[in-house]
Formats: structure tokens, C-alpha cells, sequence
């Protein structure tokens, strides 16, 4: 229930609340909305240190933690998208997936700076 009520606070634009919410989780349960739904609120509040922090974490414990692997896939409208990514860069995850996590095939929305263009064969 508590990651409920924290996610709905994200959806508010009510970071405190859901900061507060979130620091009520024991740690060592965590999983990677844990991460992201932290960082992003203390990312929100100008908490850049935490955030970066926290970040930092989430990676180290799911290394295929990136804006791509969690805003790409096809659960998202535009809006919510739009907003997930922009937090997210905000909170300092890294942009794009690794090629392994892009041919599992979940990924359905890409970042523009993470699609390289093909090399055109002269």
C-alpha cells in the first residue's frame, strides 16, 4: 500500500508527501520503483545530492535501471510518459538501455538520443 499511496503523491506533484511516504519502506527491501519513485522526489524537492545518491544505488542493484527500460514500454500514455522521463532526468538516471534489454523486445518507446542513426554504406 505504501508505494501506492507514494505513487499517487508523484502523480500530484506532491513530493514531500510522497518523500515522506517512501522513507517508511525499509531499505533493504527496496526494488526499483523504490529508486526511481525516491529519487524523483527528492530530485523534485532540489535534493540533488540524495537523489544522485539513490540513483547511483538503484543502478548498482538493477543495472538495467534506465529511463528507457522504465518509461518504454507500452503501459504508458504520452503525458504520463512525457513526465516520467522528465523527472527522471531531473533525478540523473541514465538515458538509454543496453542492446541486450532493447532485443528482449519490451521496450516499444525509445529516447531520440539513445536511437543511433545506421551507418549509410557509401
Amino acid at each position: 500500500a505504501i508505494r501506492f499511496i507514494r505513487g499517487a503523491f508523484i502523480a500530484a506533484d506532491r513530493y514531500e508527501e510522497a518523500l515522506a511516504v517512501h522513507n517508511r519502506l525499509a531499505k533493504e527491501k527496496y526494488v526499483d520503483p523504490d529508486y526511481i519513485d525516491g529519487a524523483v522526489a527528492m530530485a523534485m524537492l532540489d535534493r540533488g545530492d540524495e537523489a544522485s545518491a539513490l540513483v547511483a544505488e538503484g543502478v548498482k542493484n538493477y543495472p538495467d535501471l534506465t529511463i528507457e527500460s522504465w518509461t518504454g514500454t507500452s503501459d504508458w500514455g504520452e503525458a504520463d510518459r512525457a513526465k516520467a522521463v522528465a523527472q527522471m532526468r531531473k533525478a540523473g538516471f541514465p538515458a538509454c538501455s543496453s542492446p541486450v534489454v532493447i532485443a528482449e523486445g519490451q521496450i516499444v518507446f525509445r529516447l531520440p538520443e539513445c536511437v543511433q542513426a545506421k551507418a549509410v554504406a557509401p
